[in-house]
């Protein structure tokens, strides 16, 4: 099977210089790159939109998409992986989310990969997942039971074992808005963390803007909610990150998307929200006009295939970072992997029958 630095490779042609450098690029392949390209169903650049060239790397992973649970669960990855802690904890996930018999394998819809590319070799991953949405429906509806979450503390303690009390995580989880849910969470198991990032995604309204400050946070919430102001016109939904430990961190992320992954073609106001962040000073011109232009397919056929692949860019999301006493920062997530010729022909069919 290829690995994941065959596909980068494909790749890198295509890469604006001004958003992924060929040094990123290189870092990129040399800290990852032998892992298999099977295990994704898509790839994530995490870039930063001023002056900074670091680039990270997240690798979605997603049943509906291939195999890469299965992958991840069993003995093909590289030696080095199956030989790692962390990994071997996340290997034991993914053998009870592959597991038809677990309560896991129904309650999470996608997991994430996050690296930090840092000139460390072969870095450990940190590691996310996203409750399916019918599992934040049924858990928001029990609200009230003491034992209505362990959904979602479960795959937490297996992931990490040393995972303290929960009860500030709980109340976090009650005191979401009816219109809202929990989107993600995660764990940074390289950086020795116990606290747990939160993710909770909802339509920008009154209730969504007050959720921090009702759950205990104690960060600068008048600077909060003028940002959060001026981005409800611009998006459609806010995500809002908070790491979750034995109190709340004041760093917070405000993660920003359009519905139905909606591109610049087809949603004029990627434009607006872009030059948004240029006013604001957290976004360079040069990468904005980067990032309009990212969207892009086409094909390739590598020597394993009997078709070509459709290789497919798109933004994901952007991320406004608000922490005390450091200036705004905007980070893009930049969408690229491969689909096959098959896979698309019957996407298309199922929206014509649609």
């Amino acid at each position: 099977m290829p690995e994941f630095a065959s596909v980068l490779d494909v790749f890198r042609r295509t890469f604006p210089a001004g958003l992924v450098s060929a040094e990123a690029v290189r870092q990129l392949a040399e800290a990852v790159g032998d892992l298999p390209d099977a295990l994704s169903a898509g790839y994530i650049l995490e870039c930063r939109l001023n002056d900074d060239a670091h680039v990270d790397l997240g690798i979605v992973v997603d049943p509906a998409i291939n195999q890469g649970r299965s992958l991840l669960s069993g003995s093909e990855l590289p030696e080095r992986v199956q030989i790692d802690p962390i990994w071997q904890r996340i290997a034991t996930f993914a053998r009870q989310w592959t597991d038809e018999q677990s309560p896991v394998h129904e309650q999470i819809a996608t997991i994430w990969l996050e690296f930090d590319i840092d000139g460390t070799l072969h870095p450990r991953p940190s590691f996310f997942f996203g409750p399916h949405p019918d599992t934040w429906k049924k858990i928001a509806s029990q609200a009230t039971s003491d034992s209505s979450f362990q959904a979602l503390i479960e795959p937490l303690r297996m992931l990490l074992p040393t995972l303290g009390g929960t009860d500030l995580l709980e109340g976090c989880f009650s005191s979401v808005p009816k219109n809202a849910e929990v989107f993600q969470l995660g764990l940074m198991l390289p950086r020795g963390s116990n606290a747990v990032r939160l993710c909770v995604r909802g339509k920008p309204d009154a209730e969504l803007m007050r959720y921090l400050p009702r759950i205990g946070w104690e960060g600068d919430a008048t600077n909060l909610h003028a940002v959060l102001i001026a981005l409800a016109g611009l998006v459609d939904n806010i995500g809002l990150d908070a790491d979750v430990g034995t109190s709340i961190g004041k760093r917070i992320g405000i993660e920003c998307r359009f519905d139905q992954w909606r591109q610049p073609t087809q949603e004029p106001r990627w434009k607006a929200f872009l030059d948004y962040l240029v006013s604001i000073k957290v976004c360079t011109t040069a990468k904005r006009d980067a990032l309009l232009a990212w969207p892009s397919t086409g094909y390739h056929r590598f020597p394993e295939d009997r078709l070509p692949r459709v290789l497919i860019r798109a933004l994901n999301h952007i991320k406004i970072v608000i922490e005390p006493e450091k200036p705004l920062e905007a980070k893009a997530y930049l969408w690229f992997g491969t689909r096959s010729a098959d896979y698309m022909k019957a996407r298309q069919e199922g929206r014509n029958s649609g």
